[in-house]
This record gives C-alpha cells, sequence and structure tokens, in this order.
C-alpha cells in the first residue's frame, strides 16, 4: 500500500499572517481573527484531499509551536524563552515543566484541533515526540520526565480515538540529531509502550534533522506502527540492507526547499526502497513540518506526493 500524508504544522497564508499581527497587536479581536484561521484550515484540508490523501490534518494553525498547546493547556508546563527550532529560522517557547501529575490529567487537545471541520474525513493528528519534548524542555531529559509525559500523552491519545482520530504521529528530531544511547533508548521505548497501550489506532514516530542511520535498529524496535525517515538527511545507501519491518514514513519532500521536486525521481527512490528494505507499506510525505515554505510552494509540494502515490498505483 502507498499513501501520502502531511507530516506537521503547514504554512499560513498572507491573509493570516497579517491577521494574526493585528491580533498580536490589538488591532483586531478573537472573533476576527478564528474564521481567518478555519479558512486556512479549510483550504489545507481540501489541498490534502484533492491530492488523494486517505488521512487528513487541518494544519495545526492553532499550534503557535509544536509543544505550546501543551504549555498553554496542562497543569505544570508553561512556555518559557524563546528559543531556535533546531538549525532553522524558526523559534519555539521552551517547556518549563515542574510537578506535572499525569494520573490527574484532563484531555484537552481537542480544543486545538478543528476536529468539526475533519468530520468527513479519516483524521491524523501530530504531536511532539516524547524523547524532543524531555530534552528539549528546560529541565532536560530524564526517565521521570518521558514516563510523566507518556502518561500524559496517553490521556489526549484515547480522547481522541474516541473523537474520530485515527492515526497518531510523533515526531522526534531530537532522537537522530543527538543520538541517545542505552540506557536512555530502553527507557525512550519503554514511554512508547505506555502511549502503545492507550491505542489500538496507528502510531507513527517520525525522525528528521540527522542521519537515522546509526539508531535504526532501535528505531524499528519501538513499539509503533510505522517509523519516519528524512531522507534528505539519512542516505539511502546507508540503510538499504536494513530489513524494514514496519511501515514506512518516507520524507521524499524537501520541506526546507523552495526548489520542486521531480515525481519521476521519487518514484525511483521509492521503488530502490521497496525492492531493497521491503517495508511492510509507504506513506509518502515532506520530510518535516510544511510551515519553512510559503503556502503556494507548500501546495505544490503536496500536489507532487499526490502525483507520486498516482504513479505508484496509489488510489
Amino acid at each position: 500500500m502507498v499513501d501520502a500524508q502531511v507530516t506537521g504544522i503547514f504554512p499560513r497564508s498572507s491573509r493570516l499572517v497579517k491577521a494574526t499581527r493585528d491580533y498580536d497587536r490589538n488591532v483586531i479581536g478573537w472573533n476576527t481573527l478564528i474564521p481567518i484561521i478555519r479558512e486556512d484550515s479549510c483550504e489545507t484540508i481540501e489541498i490534502q484531499r484533492s491530492n488523494g490523501f486517505k488521512y487528513i490534518n487541518d494544519g495545526m494553525y492553532l499550534w503557535q509551536d509544536i509543544f505550546r498547546p501543551f504549555t498553554e493547556g496542562v497543569k505544570g508546563i508553561t512556555a518559557g524563552a524563546l528559543t531556535r527550532w533546531f538549525d532553522n529560522n524558526t523559534f519555539y517557547r521552551k517547556p518549563v515543566i515542574e510537578n506535572l501529575e499525569p494520573e490527574n490529567h484532563d484531555a484537552f487537545l481537542h480544543r486545538y484541533i478543528f476536529l468539526d471541520l475533519l468530520e468527513d474525513y479519516e483524521k491524523k493528528v501530530i504531536l511532539p515526540g516524547l524523547y524532543t519534548f524531555a530534552s528539549l524542555s528546560s529541565q532536560g531529559y530524564s526517565r521521570d520526565l518521558i514516563f510523566d509525559l507518556a502518561g500524559i500523552m496517553a490521556v489526549e491519545l484515547r480522547d481522541l480515538e474516541r473523537r474520530g482520530v485515527e492515526v497518531f504521529q510523533f515526531n522526534e528530531p531530537s532522537l537522530v540529531y543527538r543520538n541517545p544511547k542505552l540506557p536512555e533508548m530502553d527507557e525512550i521505548r519503554e514511554a512508547y509502550e505506555i502511549v502503545r497501550r492507550s491505542t489500538g489506532n496507528t502510531i507513527i514516530l517520525h525522525t528528521y534533522f540527522g542521519d537515522a542511520s546509526p539508531i535504526i535498529e532501535d528505531l524499528l524496535d519501538m513499539p509503533v506502527d510505522y517509523i519516519g525517515i528524512d531522507f534528505y538527511a539519512t542516505e539511502f545507501m546507508e540503510i538499504k540492507d536494513v530489513s524494514f519491518h514496519k511501515g514506512l514514513l518516507c520524507g521524499c519532500v524537501d520541506s526546507r526547499n523552495s526548489y520542486i521536486e521531480e515525481p519521476e525521481k521519487i518514484v525511483e527512490l521509492v521503488n530502490r526502497i521497496e525492492e531493497s528494505m521491503a517495508p511492510r507499506d509507504i506513506i509518502l510525505a515532506p520530510n518535516c513540518d510544511l510551515e519553512f515554505l510559503t503556502k503556494d510552494i507548500a501546495k505544490k509540494k503536496v500536489e507532487i506526493l499526490g502525483k507520486v502515490k498516482r504513479l505508484l498505483g496509489g488510489d
């Protein structure tokens, strides 16, 4: 099976960028801003639908960064200093974490997703990876912290599953940017087992911004359904001999470059992957969030994925 999906925050239209700035300056109110946000979300949903994507994301327009809903909605997590997002010219508020109580956590994340706009579609939600969340927080990684975060995510997944979400993707750039060793890797696996027990639906663990080849066997041992690989940071030849017994999310268009890929070259890559690595199935995807591009370029990237899917015989 070959499918296509997005992997993170979608860029905003110029109209929404202006409206957001006006809102931040108190020129307009929330009741004026939210219809513009919803309009962008509707456009992004239609971009995915019209290009044959099965599982649809709302564009994440209520997420200023991947952690922001959690710094606003979880007791014990607040937004800290503005911090550069890896080696990109974008920033996030560093989560400041103290005294988490996952056993008392109330699900809130549905308020940051336009589930009503997704009512007629099969739904996908993208979340911060457990290790990335812990390691990029002000507290830094610890076993206790990643287990607490797993407990919170488990509550959210159960709630979102009840609301019709079928695919959960955890974005884990820190896993390949930092390459954690034992015992951390065992603890990460145990944390994802907590998440795995919370849902019977599809879980994707997606890596990017770094080479996955040094930890590929550890990734394949994670209790998830798909592993995501950024093929602009990981050389195919370095992992071609790996027996890929899970599904593969194939990061095959570059979200940090405005160059529009040639569909035939992506088809060639996918054919080589299928022949040598034999993943259970493949999801065609951007290597990371499309927010680094303009919305027009992001739309063209999605169209490339749709074309590749058709060339490969996807429905």
